[in-house]
């Protein structure tokens, strides 16, 4: 137990006149974004609003709105930014660890895990206006959700889904609208979560047969089951036809690589979505009991794959 003196915080006009005299960036933080007045005001009770001119009021003394929000913007970032090079501090601390495939959850040298959750939808390309992340259902409400962006929402999933393993299923909403556009569950995600560690240590671009086992579950949600194992299947046939017709027309050693790597994906895919169908006992909707057969051999022929697979 450490013993020593306490004395007060000093107030906030004396630490905004110690940022003013440093004449550094703390001053032109201090010019910005320290209101001592609006603070007091919020402190004391006798914070007012003027709806007819529009601005603040403490002790009849106006405070410009667009003041306000410009040093909440710039408190906000300079908060981010140190609660940023905290973590770095601290990981650099540290001996350097094995890199993780996945997020982990009891990381203790990031920020808490349903921030880093709904940081995983911006940085997949979608506007998250809210969440609930405390429940078994988790909801997250988006600003829109177009057909391009349902891969990066199944990614944005799969990261929320390591980060919060008590969530038991997902619903993402369009911000608007009663219905959820989307139902997944976690066991689902778990069961694409291989298919995507694949992709994501070979390709530069997720292909979109990336989150079959996903994108199936979520359409078994909506529609009969048998219907979405079609889907599914159509949907891996022309993972196939992509990587055959999506390559150069004559084929060196690094394009034969990336073709092998591309049906061998949609291979996995097929593996895990054809586990998520015996869930839902529909084994003989499909048209073969293994992938190779329910959708690679329907659509070239054996010796192709084959003499693939001795390259590889």
């Amino acid at each position: 137990m450490q013993i020593g003196t306490w004395s007060a915080p000093p107030v906030l006009t004396r630490v905004r006149d110690a940022m003013l005299a440093s004449g550094s960036l703390a001053r032109r933080i201090a010019e910005d974004a320290v209101l001592v007045s609006m603070r007091n005001g919020e402190a004391h009770e006798d914070l007012e609003w003027d709806g007819v001119h529009e601005h603040y009021v403490v002790d009849d003394e106006p405070i410009d709105r667009d003041e306000v929000v410009a040093a909440s913007v710039i408190a906000l970032s300079f908060d981010r930014g140190c609660e940023a090079a905290l973590a770095y501090h601290r990981a650099t601390r540290l001996p350097l660890r094995e890199a993780a495939p996945t997020p982990i959850a009891d990381d203790p040298f990031s920020m808490p895990a349903w921030q880093r959750a709904e940081a995983y939808f911006g940085s997949n390309g979608l506007r998250a206006l809210r969440s609930e992340l405390n429940v078994r259902t988790a909801r997250v409400w988006l600003q829109a959700l177009e057909l391009g962006q349902i891969n990066p929402c199944f990614q944005a999933l799969i990261s929320v889904q390591q980060l919060l393993p008590a969530i038991e299923a997902f619903e993402i909403y369009i911000e608007g609208r009663d219905e959820p556009a989307i139902e997944v569950s976690a066991n689902a995600l778990a069961v694409n979560l291989p298919v995507w560690i694949q992709a994501r240590e070979i390709f530069d671009a997720m292909p979109i047969v990336t989150f079959l086992p996903a994108n199936f579950a979520a359409r078994s949600e909506v529609e009969q089951a048998s219907k979405a194992s079609r889907s599914a299947a159509w949907m891996a046939a022309d993972g196939v036809l992509d990587a055959l017709d999506g390559g150069p027309e004559s084929l060196d050693e690094s394009g034969v690589t990336l073709l092998v790597d591309r049906l061998h994906l949609v291979e996995t895919a097929a593996e895990h979505c054809l586990r998520l169908m015996r869930l839902f006992r529909i084994e003989g909707v499909v048209g073969g009991s293994s992938p190779r057969e329910w959708c690679i051999g329907p659509v070239i022929s054996g010796s192709v794959i084959l003499r693939c697979r001795v390259r590889r």
